[in-house]
């Protein structure tokens, strides 16, 4: 049977306030233990050791120890003010060990948080600064992330990235990028898109945002995909745990199209997914599509607009290996080996259309 709470009661000058304290039981009570022990000021280098050895067990003793510290900070913050607006710190004499001189306060401060700091750099578990990185049209560009997962992002792509404690996050704002995540069990890697979440830990697999929705092809590694309904915006808005949407977990080989209400998944096989994935070497791989589909694609990787003016061509069938970016060398193709004539109305605008 857990034990009521205790209280305290804390007094300066006429105020006078009670504040409930946690019971000293379990993670909780290890942790006020600690924090204590840190207001006491008598930390020697091998407790210094200890804490951080004891914060670094679970993710759990992390957190313990944050709230207990924040508990501690908040609790002396109203009296630490009103206390200094009254007279000067130096003749300020602490309370029943809870209450210190301003200065005292701002160092105890500053060991709770260079502590809980020490721990996430030992852990990995660092937090860094949002970033956001671009590839424009006809660009492909590679990211190293703070935790060794490398991203390479395709044309016309950007991602934002932001990476706390408890969670790596990107948002996949437009485009398509290959993600090779470095393994954290504590911490899954998740790209966000305005359609429904992707989430890893270790594995390779790529993202991409259509018109109408999200396309996921996994290579190696286990991949899940939540929808819309745990879409969580860069400022931290929905919480985890609030999520009940269903998961669906991809397979190295899956092939995945999902948007706000229904999700298909197919396998493909290794030749297919080297060809859905050979943009990442700098090369677009055609094996008897239809030329709608080619000139959709090369369309991604240039400014110039090309048009099929006549239906009877979108489906002629056209295989080859094209280089990221070189749409001159498609058109060439095209008119010399296809039946179609390209006819360059501007310096950014084609169309093709059947030879006469």
């Amino acid at each position: 049977m857990a034990r009521a709470p205790t209280f305290a009661r804390i007094e300066i000058k006429d105020m006078v306030r009670i504040v409930s304290l946690p019971n000293l039981e379990g993670l909780e009570g290890e942790a006020c233990a600690w924090v204590a022990r840190i207001d006491g000021g008598d930390m020697s280098d091998d407790d210094h050791q200890a804490l951080k050895e004891w914060i670094g067990r679970s993710p759990q003793h992390k957190r313990t120890f944050e709230k207990a510290a924040a508990a501690f900070m908040e609790l002396r913050s109203p009296f630490t003010v009103q206390a200094t607006a009254q007279k000067p710190a130096a003749e300020l004499k602490p309370a029943y060990g809870w209450l210190r001189p301003l200065g005292a306060w701002t160092a105890v401060a500053a060991t709770l948080a260079l502590i809980v700091i020490a721990v996430q750099f030992r852990s990995g578990a660092s937090i860094t600064a949002p970033a956001t990185y671009y590839a424009e049209t006809g660009q492909q560009k590679t990211v190293t992330l703070a935790d060794g997962s490398e991203i390479i992002l395709n044309t016309n792509t950007r991602i934002d990235v932001k990476f706390s404690p408890d969670e790596r996050a990107v948002d996949l704002v437009y485009g398509e990028a290959l993600f090779s995540v470095a393994k954290d069990p504590q911490r899954p890697f998740q790209v966000y898109t305005d359609k429904g979440v992707v989430r890893a830990v270790g594995t390779v697999f790529s993202v991409r945002v259509r018109r109408t929705d999200i396309e996921v092809i996994v290579e190696e590694g286990i991949v899940e995909l939540t929808p819309s309904a745990a879409r969580r915006t860069p400022d931290g808005g929905n919480n985890e745990d609030s999520i009940v949407a269903p998961v669906t977990k991809l397979t190295p080989g899956s092939r995945a199209k999902f948007d706000e209400t229904k999700q298909t998944v197919v396998a493909i096989d290794a030749d297919a997914l080297d060809k859905t994935l050979s943009w990442r070497e700098g090369v677009l791989v055609f094996d008897v599509d239809p030329l709608s589909y080619v000139v959709e694609e090369v369309s991604r990787y240039t400014d110039i607009q090309i048009v099929i003016s006549d239906p009877e061509i979108l489906n002629i069938p056209v295989g080859g290996n094209f280089r990221v970016g070189e749409t001159q060398a498609l058109l060439d193709a095209l008119e010399e080996g296809f039946g179609i004539e390209v006819r360059r109305v501007s310096d950014d605008l084609v169309y093709l259309s059947p030879k006469s």
